[in-house]
């Protein structure tokens, strides 16, 4: 009896109250069977709860979008960037600073409302009072604004991305922020999202007064804000190809497109941006700027032109070992048993092409 039998052999003998169900489930699917049987089985169950994986998949998509920013950022459309630190993602070029935050749903599409689910302008209520507490998406992007106001110099921009579409309802139209992106558009005063002016208050229990905190009324501020609907989760593929496509021009723009960068390529940094973000004692870990990412860049660009050597390297050693096998057969056509050595020399071509294929050097 190996261990896992052991094991289940005492759980069995041990459970109190004897739950016949799971008793008879280890019984049927799990006594005798081998790993991988029982690996097989675990995959075909459905999970209870999904919720760790959404996050993943939330945290991801995150990356992918911080990626294009990056990308942004190469081409000198923004000086830095920071993940994780006030917002999910913070740029910024001279005295203009942008804060997204990034939003993601299995869903296609969500009904815009006050509830929760498109949470663009839902507020939490305060225990026994009417009164609500700034925490809607929109009231936490619109706040950052205290940081750095207009009155100092600085212009503030406010994006939302999200992976699905906010569908318009009698009460919440949000359409017209869809098409705002030079963050700089005419609010009018019907506007369903200038009730973020209603009475709210802090997470304090204190009024909160935008004009008082921000230096601007939520109209001006929202002139700013800018709903971006990004690719879906449905189409994640897409939006990875998009990105690689993007990386692979700038690294490779002296070479042209016989080299590409791959999703391999692009987890790697997404793995390298991930490691920033586990030092939160230190906000310049969490800062990303073009020289910091020289390096991660560099090895992906060496890493992805050796790829490339090596497969043309790999095919001519290829074309080279059937050129000759042909040569040599073509040269014993009249000999007496040329059927006989035409069957050794092609099973031979294709042991060579083996030892090639598993990184042999054929050197001519």
């Amino acid at each position: 009896m190996d261990k896992i039998e052991k094991i289940i052999a005492h759980y069995i003998e041990n459970q109190e109250g004897k739950i016949a169900e799971n008793v008879t489930f280890l019984q049927e699917n799990v006594i005798g069977k081998s790993s991988n049987e029982i690996a097989a089985l675990i995959a075909n169950v459905t999970p209870e709860e999904t919720g760790g994986i959404v996050a993943i998949s939330g945290f991801y998509y995150q990356f992918l979008v911080a990626i294009e920013y990056i990308l942004d950022m190469l081409k000198g459309k923004w000086d830095f960037i920071f993940i994780e630190h006030l917002d999910d993602i913070v740029v910024g070029k001279d005295s203009t600073v942008r804060f997204i935050q990034v939003k993601t749903s299995e869903k296609v599409k969500i009904e815009a409302s006050s509830s929760p689910a498109s949470g663009l302008y839902y507020r939490s209520s305060i225990a026994g009072r009417t009164e609500r507490k700034n925490n809607s998406w929109i009231d936490k992007l619109l706040s950052k604004a205290e940081l750095l106001q207009q009155k100092d110099g600085f212009t503030t921009q406010f994006q939302l991305y999200s992976s699905y579409h906010f569908i318009k309802t009698r009460d919440f139209d949000f359409d017209v922020y869809t098409g705002n992106s030079n963050y700089d558009m005419n609010i009018t005063d019907t506007d369903h999202l200038l009730k973020v002016s209603d009475t709210v208050f802090d997470k304090n229990d204190e009024h909160y007064d935008y004009q008082i905190k921000c230096g601007e009324k939520p109209k001006e501020l929202l002139r700013r804000f800018y709903l971006h609907t990004g690719t879906g989760l449905q189409k994640l593929e897409i939006f990875e190809d998009h990105l690689c496509m993007r990386l692979s021009e700038w690294l490779f723009s002296d070479i042209g497109d016989r080299v590409r960068v791959h999703p391999t390529d692009l987890n790697t940094l997404v793995g390298h941006l991930c490691t920033r973000c586990t030092y939160r004692d230190s906000a310049e870990r969490l800062l990303i700027t073009r020289d910091k990412l020289e390096e991660i860049l560099s090895d992906i660009r060496t890493r992805c032109l050796n790829s490339v050597e090596q497969t043309t390297e790999k095919h001519g050693n290829m074309s080279a070992v059937s050129k000759i096998i042909d040569s040599i057969v073509s040269d014993i056509e009249t000999c007496a048993h040329a059927s006989a050595f035409k069957d050794k020399l092609y099973t031979y071509r294709e042991y060579l092409k083996q030892w090639v294929d598993n990184g042999g050097i054929f050197d001519l």
